[in-house]
């Protein structure tokens, strides 16, 4: 019986089962920092950066209606309260497969923050 090549990535530490690398598993506060200043913090730090300062304004529909009306605050809370489905997802979710909560909320993150820094200097320029 022939076995199936190896196609994981040289160089690095993988979990048990060789499914997931440990990197992710032992890192999962890390992971989760990152994720928070990414996701919340620099997506709520541009957007106050490029709606008070350069005029732009919020593309999505509920936290512009909550801007309009309440102010930068409502985008603090509604930013904590979508924060609380994926720490439930992340308790639920078995094993190592939990490191890929915050991964996504890392990248999603990431994309949205440097989305709104570019616009941020564009519109500066």
């Amino acid at each position: 019986m022939a076995t199936e090549p190896d196609r994981r990535l040289p160089g690095l530490a993988w979990a048990e089962g060789g499914s997931y690398p440990a990197l992710l598993v032992s890192h999962g506060r890390e992971l989760w920092t990152v994720a928070i200043l990414t996701y919340v913090v620099g997506d709520l730090v541009t957007t106050f950066v490029g709606v008070r300062y350069t005029g732009l304004v919020e593309g999505s529909p509920l936290p512009a209606a909550l801007l309009a009306e309440f102010g930068f605050g409502a985008l603090v809370g509604l930013k904590a309260v979508s924060v609380v489905p994926f720490v439930l997802l992340w308790r639920v979710v078995p094993g190592p497969a939990s490191a890929g909560v915050p991964l996504g909320l890392l990248l999603v993150g990431s994309t949205v923050t440097l989305w709104n820094t570019l616009l941020v200097v564009l519109v500066s320029i």
